[in-house]
């Protein structure tokens, strides 16, 4: 006649096991959320400093230009609109 598993020992096996993947799980996650971190961090400077001489081209442009500022607000609106795509 076979022998009884050892169904604690096997219970046991198996939790350790999902214990270890939940661990490896989180550290993983955590992982991916800091470089998405990074990324979403870089991007937005990246966006500041074309934001940035955007200005500062438009500014130049209207100061030398005497234009009203209705124009520039329109064209500051297009360059906040741009970043994203």
């Amino acid at each position: 006649m076979p022998e009884t598993p050892d169904f604690d020992q096997i219970a046991k096996s198996l939790l350790l096991q999902v214990a270890k993947d939940l661990v490896q799980t989180s550290l993983a996650h955590n992982h991916v959320v800091e470089q998405l971190r990074l990324v979403w961090n870089a991007r937005g400077a990246a966006d500041i400093v074309k934001m940035e001489s955007t200005l500062l081209a438009l500014l130049d442009h209207a100061v030398a230009a005497a234009e009203p500022s209705t124009p520039l607000v329109t064209q500051i609106d297009h360059a906040l609109r741009s970043l994203d795509r």
